[in-house]
């Protein structure tokens, strides 16, 4: 089932997030602001050796450069923002506003990494779910602390897992050009940047437009296959 492992990873992440949101009323807002100032410093190591992983400074620089404009004015994390109050409406009795924070976040975190790439790839080409399952264990226990200072929004990225993994396991089974590791080793590198942008706005660094930056991913995929077609050629 090419889908096994996706589902896992969706599954532990609500678990997770459910786990943080029994405790989120016995976390004061001190310790919540120290608890996700420590993640982001901690997110930004594991960004950086994420972001070392490039192969092409070319392409990491131009992908990040072009698929932020083209984010920007598409307006995506606005449209992510709206998207995400529509759900917490729909979902949450509450009025927090961190809602849109937790599903945003934990989004990307979970979604841009190089073991969601490659994990969905494994799954879609050989239905090994091995590294989907280490994923699921990792997100899970990260997803208590996002639960607890978010609250319920950290459970809904669960669908952005669906969503943008799920995608990449149906593709992998057909598209084997995925499996690259040029493609693979310069989506690490740019994913890294993303997550770091998320630790530094964890840690209050800065208000980084994170998922402006969306559109270079598949950005990454698009020049990677125009630059081996030239060489072919």
């Amino acid at each position: 089932m090419i889908m096994k492992g996706v589902l896992v990873n969706a599954a532990t992440v609500v678990a997770g997030a459910l786990v943080g949101l029994s405790f989120k009323n016995l976390v004061s807002s001190r310790m919540a602001e120290f608890i996700k100032k420590t993640l982001g410093f901690a997110t930004i190591i594991v960004a950086v050796k994420m972001a070392l992983s490039y192969e092409n400074v070319l392409v990491l620089v131009s992908c990040l450069v072009a698929g932020g404009i083209a984010g920007t004015l598409l307006e995506v994390e606005k449209n992510t923002e709206r998207l995400a109050a529509r759900m917490q409406s729909a979902f949450s009795r509450s009025g927090d506003s961190s809602f849109a924070a937790g599903f945003t976040t934990t989004s990307i975190l979970f979604c841009t990494g190089a073991m969601a790439v490659v994990g969905s790839i494994n799954s879609g080409t050989s239905g090994n779910h091995e590294v989907l399952y280490a994923k699921s264990v990792l997100d899970g226990i990260i997803n208590i602390t996002f639960g607890a200072i978010y609250g319920i929004g950290a459970a809904f990225s669960a669908l952005s897992i669906l969503a943008y993994q799920g995608t990449i396991a149906v593709l992998a089974s057909r598209l084997s050009f995925l499996a690259s590791p040029h493609i693979l080793n310069d989506i690490s590198g740019v994913g890294g940047i993303m997550i770091l942008m998320i630790g530094t706005n964890l840690a209050g660094i800065t208000r980084m437009p994170v998922g402006d930056y969306l559109p270079a991913i598949p950005l990454v995929v698009l020049v990677r296959m125009a630059m081996s077609a030239f060489a072919a050629s």
